[in-house]
């Protein structure tokens, strides 16, 4: 074996100036990814569209109640109604996954089931408390 290479449990890692490090392909990874032409400025449309499909390729979030908007500065406003905080969270991390996005707005409110059952377990916590 080389100097500067190593397996574990059959990944294939590479030394770097930070140490050990691997990316999805195998491939070392420099310090500069994601970091593109000065002038790629991403159109609203396309932003929007392609926070759309993160959205709607998501398996565990149900966004058929999310509305998405985006400007020419890369910020994404998100807004509608989901099930719950967690909900919320993943869309927010799911606009963020897009190239482009430099900001995200959530605006996504909770529905009411949610916020009454958080409501209801609150009060009945606060009884045992007492």
């Amino acid at each position: 074996m080389s100097e500067g290479y190593k397996t574990s449990n059959s990944r294939s890692y590479y030394k770097n100036d930070s140490g050990w490090d691997q990316d999805a392909a195998g491939y070392e990874r420099g310090g500069h990814f994601r970091k593109g032409p000065k002038n790629d400025n991403r159109s609203t449309e396309r932003n929007r569209e392609r926070v759309c499909d993160v959205l709607h390729d998501d398996h565990h979030l149900d966004a058929s109640e999310i509305e998405v908007s985006t400007d020419e500065n890369g910020e994404v406003t998100l807004s509608g109604t989901v099930a719950s905080r967690d909900d919320k969270r993943r869309a927010e991390d799911c606009a963020y996954k897009v190239r482009g996005v430099r900001h995200v707005q959530n605006d996504i409110q909770i529905t009411a089931a949610e916020s009454t059952s958080e409501a209801v377990q609150t009060e009945t916590s606060s009884r045992k408390t007492t």
